[in-house]
C-alpha cells in the first residue's frame, strides 16, 4: 500500500463519525503572543475536526520542557498563532493598491485554512518523531522520488499533512462545508500551500510563500513562541515585516514570489539570528537532545523486538498519527520492555554526556568533515554504538545498546537568504544572501556552537567506560582523535 493510500484509509477511520453542522457565530480567539483574532463559522468546523484537536496533545518543542519547564506549549496553540499572523501579513499586502488584486477573499480564506491544517501531520513530540519518520522506507521514497516533494525541502510532517488534506474523507468534509456556507474552498490549493508547491508557481508561488517560504507565518510564530515559553529573550517585528513585504511583479523569467523591500532586510536578518539562537540554546541543548535519544530508543526497541503497542508496529508513517504525547507516556509504559525508558522520561532521569564532539574537541580539524557524513545514515551510527557497547563490555561494564547513543544533530538550515529576493529598486532585485551573508553565520555556528554527544546512563562508572570506549572506537573506525576537552566538557 502506498503512503497516500494508507493515509487515506486512516483519515477515513478518523473522520467517519464527523458531522458538519452550521456554526451560529464567529468566535474570538485570544492568543498570548499574537493577540485576539476572529475565526469564521466555517473555520470553527475545521478547527473542531479530530485531526486538528489532536494537536492539543502534541508538544511544540519535543521534550524541551524537561530542560525549560515552561516550554509546554503545543502545536494547537502554534496553529492558531500562524492563522492570525498569516491573516495580518496577507491583509497588509492587499491593503496596498498595487497588490490588492493578488489576494482575493477566496485566497485569504484558503491561506487561513492551510494555516489551521499545516501541522496535522506531526507525530508525538513533534520533531522528535520526525527524526524517526524521515528514515521509514515509504517516507524516504516519497522524499527522494516524488517530484512534488523532492524538488523542495519538504519535511515528513508536511507530506503527511498534504496527504491528509488530499484524502477522500477530508475532501468530503470540505465539500460539506462549501455546501453549508456557500463557499468555494479548493482542497488542492490548500494542500499545495502546505508543502510550498503550487500548480502554477510562476503566477501563484507568493501564496504558498506565506506559509512555506523564506519568512513565512510559520517561522514568525514558532520562533517568538518557543523563545517566550522557554524564557529566552527574542523579538520579531511582525508589523514591520508585513509592511515591507512585496510580490515580485516583474514577470518574464521572474516568478511571482513573496519578497522584501530593502528597508525590511534587517528584520529578516533578525529572523535568521533568532533561528541560530534557538538551535544553540534550546533545540540542541544537550539535555533536550539526550531526551530525544531516549525517545528514539523506544522505537528502536519496538522495531528490534518486533513489538506491537496498541496493535501498532510503527513501521509505517501512519502509525505515528494515531498516538500523541500522552499516549507515549501512558499506554507505552504498559509494555514491559519499554517501561524503564518511559519511567525515566517521566521522572527526568535522563542520559548524561560521556563525550562531547565539536570542532574544539577533535584533534584534527579535517576529521570534523567525517562527522558531517555521519549525521545522515542511522545504520552507521548504530554500528558505532554497537562497537562502543562491545568495548565497554570488555572493560567489565555492561550497557544496553538502547542506553548508548551517538547524537550528531544537523545544524540549522539557513536556506532562506538564497530563497528570498530583496528589492533594491523597482527593477533591481537581489538575493538576500547578497545583502546578508548567512553562509558566514552557518560556518561560525559549526565552528563555535555545534555540539554532538555520546550519551549514556548517569552512572559515573558507565560514563567513564563509555568515554574511553567511544574514543577508542572513533579512532580505530573513523580515524577521529579527541582532545582532553571532549571529556572535560562532558563533566565526568
Amino acid at each position: 500500500m502506498t503512503l497516500a493510500a494508507s493515509i487515506d484509509k486512516l483519515t477515513e477511520t478518523v473522520l467517519s463519525s464527523v458531522e458538519i453542522r452550521k456554526v451560529r457565530d464567529p468566535k474570538k480567539i485570544r492568543d498570548a503572543l499574537t493577540g485576539t483574532f476572529v475565526l469564521e463559522e466555517h473555520e470553527i468546523n475545521v478547527l473542531d475536526l479530530p485531526i486538528v484537536q489532536r494537536l492539543r496533545r502534541i508538544g511544540q518543542t519535543a521534550l524541551a520542557f524537561l530542560t525549560y519547564p515552561c516550554a509546554t506549549h503545543n502545536r494547537f496553540q502554534h496553529t492558531l498563532g500562524v492563522t492570525n499572523i498569516i491573516t495580518k501579513m496577507a491583509s497588509a499586502l492587499r491593503s496596498r493598491k498595487k497588490y490588492k488584486a493578488l489576494i482575493d477573499d477566496d485566497d485569504l480564506r484558503e491561506l487561513r485554512i492551510a494555516a489551521l491544517l499545516h501541522d496535522i501531520g506531526h507525530g508525538p513530540f513533534s520533531h522528535a518523531s520526525e527524526e524517526i519518520l524521515e528514515h521509514i522506507p515509504e517516507m524516504k521514497d516519497e522524499l527522494l522520488t516524488n517530484p512534488k516533494f523532492s524538488k523542495v525541502q519538504t519535511k515528513p510532517h508536511e507530506i503527511l499533512s498534504y496527504y491528509i488534506v488530499m484524502s477522500k474523507s477530508f475532501r468530503q468534509v470540505i465539500k460539506e462545508i462549501n455546501d453549508l456556507y456557500a463557499l468555494n474552498i479548493n482542497v488542492e490549493r490548500i494542500a499545495n500551500m502546505i508543502v510550498g508547491d503550487m500548480d502554477d508557481p510562476d503566477r501563484e508561488e507568493y501564496l504558498s510563500d506565506f506559509l512555506n517560504g523564506a519568512f513565512d507565518a510559520d517561522k514568525l510564530d514558532y520562533m517568538p513562541r518557543d523563545a517566550y515559553f522557554s524564557g529566552l529573550k527574542m523579538d520579531v517585528d511582525l508589523e514591520r515585516i508585513s509592511h515591507t513585504c512585496i510580490v515580485d511583479l516583474r514577470g518574464g523569467a521572474n516568478p511571482r514570489k513573496l519578497c522584501s523591500d530593502i528597508s525590511g532586510a534587517h528584520n529578516l536578518e533578525q529572523i535568521l539570528f533568532n533561528k541560530i539562537l534557538l538551535h544553540s540554546s534550546m533545540y540542541h541543548h544537550h539535555k533536550a537532545r539526550a531526551a530525544i535519544c531516549m525517545f528514539k530508543s523506544i522505537f528502536e526497541i519496538i522495531a528490534d523486538q518486533r513489538l506491537k503497542v496498541g496493535g501498532l508496529s510503527f513501521r509505517e508513517a501512519k502509525d505515528f498519527l494515531t498516538i500523541d504525547d500522552y499516549g507515549i507516556l501512558s499506554s507505552f509504559a504498559k509494555e514491559p520492555l519499554l517501561q524503564h525508558v518511559i519511567e525515566n522520561l517521566r521522572n527526568r532521569q535522563l542520559f548524561k554526556r560521556a563525550l562531547v564532539i565539536s570542532r574544539k574537541t577533535v584533534k584534527n580539524r579535517k576529521q570534523c568533515e567525517k562527522l558531517t557524513r555521519l549525521m545522515e545514515p542511522p545504520e552507521e551510527i548504530r554500528m558505532l554504538r554497537a562497537l562502543i557497547v562491545d568495548e565497554m563490555d570488555k572493560m567489565g561494564c555492561r550497557c544496553s545498546l538502547y542506553d548508548l547513543w551517538i547524537d550528531l544533530p544537523k545544524p540549522p538550515s539557513l536556506r532562506e537568504p538564497s530563497h528570498c529576493k530583496v528589492r533594491i529598486t523597482e527593477e533591481d532585485y537581489v538575493d538576500l544572501a547578497e545583502v546578508f551573508p548567512a553562509d558566514w553565520w552557518l560556518i561560525a555556528y559549526g565552528e563555535t556552537k555545534w555540539r554532538g554527544h555520546v550519551f549514556c546512563p548517569p552512572s559515573q562508572k558507565i560514563r567513564r567506560a563509555a568515554n574511553k570506549a567511544a574514543k577508542k572506537v572513533f579512532k580505530s573506525v573513523e580515524g577521529i582523535n579527541f582532545l582532553p576537552t571532549s571529556t572535560h566538557e562532558a563533566k565526568i
